[in-house]
């Protein structure tokens, strides 16, 4: 019997009560691939969110600063 990356190293397959007959590698890259490329959509809608966000608070900065602007010309038309 070959040494496999899914398979005992000394005795049967049929031996082992519990065994899947499928090379762990596999298995394990599989997952991996699956978790990295959940990663990689997670990063892009992260990447969208902030965008967003990004925009509002440029928004939310024009705004204040034309508060801001309004506040001032108040101040010095009210103190004429």
């Amino acid at each position: 019997m070959q040494n496999h990356p899914g398979f005992p190293i000394e005795g049967d397959a049929s031996e082992c009560r519990f065994w899947t007959f499928r090379p762990m590698m596999d298995i394990n890259e599989g997952m991996m691939d699956i978790f990295l490329t959940m990663i990689d959509k997670f990063s892009s809608m992260l990447d969208i969110f902030l965008f967003m966000m990004d925009n509002n608070f440029q928004m939310l900065n024009k705004f204040l600063f034309m508060m801001d602007s309004v506040r001032r010309c108040w101040t010095i038309f009210y103190k004429c």
